[in-house]
């Protein structure tokens, strides 16, 4: 008998923990809800599974990066030896290593990094919205790092990010000028908003070495031919081409 009495009180006392746990959590959501953290229902600290697939669009290979079900992004060209599916691959990893830091979806936005457009979350770049995905998507980098965040946002539980107004593009030759000695040294193409490659009157060719091994040579598009003593570049342009002419 006293065997049985006490097997009843250590259940009883089982149960009395249970019901205490739940209770907890209820009020702890409760208290979550009437108190506005957001962080015990928001999608944006919810599991963000972030996966990425091979696809063919108009006879190219590209990466998509999906979350949730839903195409974010698409990385439609390869680069540093990486092809496009495994550029995706990078950004779904990246996307996964920021569920686990519940980053909220208002932190993530776009910015310049080395002169490029990039997507950034938590101050880290998640991926570059170069001038060659900007081509192929018929727009400029700046716009395409927004549809981008936008997205992403989205995915995160947020509101989009607000789009600036879509400018026409334009393209346009211009000479190639080797700065500091202002010879004309070939052709080049240029893209971006067509009120800036009005201003575009020629490309400034910059050479020098990285780590004193590999020779590089970097091409500015400028609103100036006088690259002797000054550089003056023109925001939102790129060089997307290089002409074979005699200008």
């Amino acid at each position: 008998m006293m065997n049985n009495h006490r097997l009843r009180i250590t259940s009883w006392r089982r149960l009395a923990i249970a019901l205490t746990i739940v209770i907890g959590a209820v009020g702890m959501l409760i208290y979550g809800l009437s108190h506005g953290d957001g962080r015990l229902i928001s999608t944006a600290y919810a599991a963000t599974d972030a996966v990425a697939r091979e696809a063919t669009i108009d006879g190219r290979q590209v990466g998509e990066v999906i979350v949730d079900g839903k195409v974010v992004l698409r990385i439609r060209s390869a680069a540093g030896g990486l092809s496009a599916y495994r550029r995706g691959q990078i950004v779904a990893d990246r996307l996964n290593q920021l569920t686990g830091d519940s980053t909220k979806s208002e932190e993530i936005t776009t910015g310049i990094v080395n002169g490029q457009e990039v997507v950034l979350a938590g101050g880290q770049i998640l991926v570059t919205a170069d001038t060659t995905h900007a081509r192929l998507n018929g727009t400029t980098p700046t716009i395409l790092a927004q549809q981008w965040a936008g997205n992403l946002r989205v995915a995160f539980g947020g509101e989009e990010l607000a789009v600036i107004a879509a400018t026409p593009t334009a393209e346009k030759i211009v000479p190639i000028i080797s700065v500091g000695k202002g010879l004309r040294i070939g052709g080049a193409q240029v893209t971006g908003p067509k009120n800036r490659v009005s201003e575009v009157v020629a490309v400034a060719q910059i050479e020098g070495t990285f780590q004193s091994a590999v020779r590089v040579r970097v091409l500015v598009p400028v609103s100036s031919e006088n690259v002797v003593q000054k550089i003056s570049r023109v925001p939102q342009t790129s060089v997307t081409a290089l002409v074979d002419i005699k200008i």
